[in-house]
């Protein structure tokens, strides 16, 4: 009888410090849901959850881990299901309310919505370095935005659009221009266009582009020698049109 009041205190002061140490704790069911509050035994999660390599299934529908909590796994945290939703709760409008850090250079990118001015925001931050650059896309692939691009406060891009010809337009007499049309879908009339080449224009040559009709970019080669014609080498002619 001694022994089992002994191994009952002993338990008992095990599970208060375990409870001291950790918080609320939580029993699984026999698929390895977490059971509803107040069950004892199982996985912690109160203010910190921290796994060992395996897999940690979370519960159903709305639960609170406490302030500012710290989730941590020696191994790939996977979270799946149709959404996920993490909510800052505070009264400062602006404050990130995703923060994935480098624990080993204390840098970290960071999300959050600014709710005075209607705009949701992303950023990277190094602590003692201060604010560093956004890097989309490292490894390849293209960054496409389904709405216009502004930068800083300028005027937003709509789109941008792209388009090439290799042309050799034959000799040029003196004083005369020679203009050729290279067909890009998007192009609007009025919009600003530059023309890059791939064999640098002759002396006296002038290379200009102008979009003046939808879709079709007008490229014009211009020969101010006012006394001798110009023969252009054929050449690659790249046009780009910025919409806005």
């Amino acid at each position: 009888m001694k022994k089992i009041v002994v191994i009952m205190i002993a338990t008992i002061g095990l599970i208060t410090q375990m409870e001291a140490q950790y918080g609320e704790q939580h029993t699984r069911d026999s698929s390895g849901v977490i059971l509803p509050n107040g069950v004892f035994g199982g996985t912690v999660d109160a203010d910190n959850m921290t796994g060992t390599p395996n897999t940690i299934p979370l519960w159903t529908g709305t639960h609170s881990i406490g302030n500012s909590p710290f989730i941590q796994s020696e191994d790939t945290i996977i979270v799946s299901g149709i959404e996920l939703h993490i909510i800052r709760k505070g009264s400062s409008p602006n404050t990130e309310a995703i923060r994935l850090q480098d624990s080993d250079n204390g840098g970290y990118f960071f999300a959050g919505y600014e709710d005075t001015g209607e705009y949701g925001f992303i950023g990277a931050y190094k602590v003692g370095a201060g604010f560093q650059d956004l890097v989309f896309q490292p490894e390849g692939g293209n960054t496409r935005t389904a709405g216009s691009f502004a930068i800083g406060s300028g005027s937003a891009i709509t789109s941008a659009f792209t388009g090439s010809l290799v042309y050799n337009c034959g000799e040029i007499a003196a004083g005369v221009d020679s203009t050729f049309s290279i067909s890009v879908t998007g192009a609007v009339a009025g919009s600003p266009v530059q023309v890059g080449v791939s064999v640098a224009a002759e002396a006296g040559l002038i290379i200009t582009a102008e979009c003046t009709t939808t879709n079709v970019i007008t490229v014009r080669i211009s020969n101010h020698f006012l006394v001798a014609a110009v023969n252009p080498a054929s050449r690659t002619y790249k046009v780009l049109i910025t919409n806005f």
